[in-house]
């Protein structure tokens, strides 16, 4: 039986390809960053507002840090803010569902 693939696996190419040097953690961080990205763009449309505005920070501080030249260290910070960012974002939609679509306020 062979193991699963991690999600940020398919991102390593991306990341070579501008960047050739980089390697096991860094290439790792940076694949991360690219799918908390990914992920932040999927959700945004079904979140609610103080939720959407910390997506899209995570938006794009992890597309701009994933190709900038940043130290190992600095990558670890900002991967570790933007988790938090998006664990906020996840608390604002639990607090503020958005209505489904379609669905009318109670009042009109």
């Amino acid at each position: 039986m062979t193991a699963q693939p991690s999600p940020s696996e398919q991102y390593r190419p991306i990341i070579l390809t501008f960047l050739p040097g980089c390697e096991g953690d860094e290439l790792d961080l940076r694949a991360r960053l690219l799918l908390m990205r990914d992920r932040a763009l999927a959700t945004k449309p079904i979140a609610c507002e103080d939720s959407w505005y910390l997506l899209d920070l995570v938006e794009r501080v992890a597309s701009r840090d994933a190709f900038r030249s940043m130290h190992i260290a600095d990558l670890e910070r900002t991967r570790a803010t933007l988790v938090m960012c998006v664990a906020a974002a996840s608390n604002f939609d639990s607090m503020n569902p958005q209505p489904a679509s379609g669905e009318q306020d109670a009042s009109g």
